[in-house]
């Protein structure tokens, strides 16, 4: 994922990718137009990005100050450095599964997970008036 929102971040994004003739490009010279044309700059940028790994783009990426980030399957953020570092996994109560807990703080406390998501149909009342017909 990379968040150029905005003209000079994707100037700086065209650099790096060498395409700095996107630029001139009327259809990715200003953020309204990219908006307009997103489909085609993305399925642009997907190919740009197949050229090299994740590492290597996000270290470019990195150096010139364009944030990005992987996105990960389920069993990647499980297994990633940061979800360990954050210590945010979390054993859902009455459930005996392993989820991934939310990931903010509040006066440095984590809001754990209370209980396990409901099961189809488990928190629907019984209507207190009979259908119309």
């Amino acid at each position: 994922m990379v968040a150029a929102g905005n003209d000079a971040l994707f100037e700086k994004l065209c650099g790096v990718i060498g395409r700095k003739d996107w630029m001139a490009d009327e259809r990715f010279c200003t953020n309204r137009a990219r908006v307009k044309h997103r489909a085609a700059l993305s399925a642009e940028l997907y190919n740009v990005f197949l050229t090299r790994s994740t590492l290597e783009w996000r270290k470019r990426l990195d150096a010139c100050g364009i944030p990005n980030a992987p996105l990960h399957t389920v069993s990647e953020v499980m297994s990633d450095e940061q979800t360990a570092a954050l210590r945010i996994l979390e054993v859902i109560p009455d459930a005996g599964i392993t989820t991934v807990g939310l990931p903010l703080r509040f006066d440095g406390v984590r809001s754990p997970v209370r209980r396990r998501a409901p099961r189809l149909g488990e928190h629907i009342q019984a209507r207190a008036y009979p259908s119309e017909p």
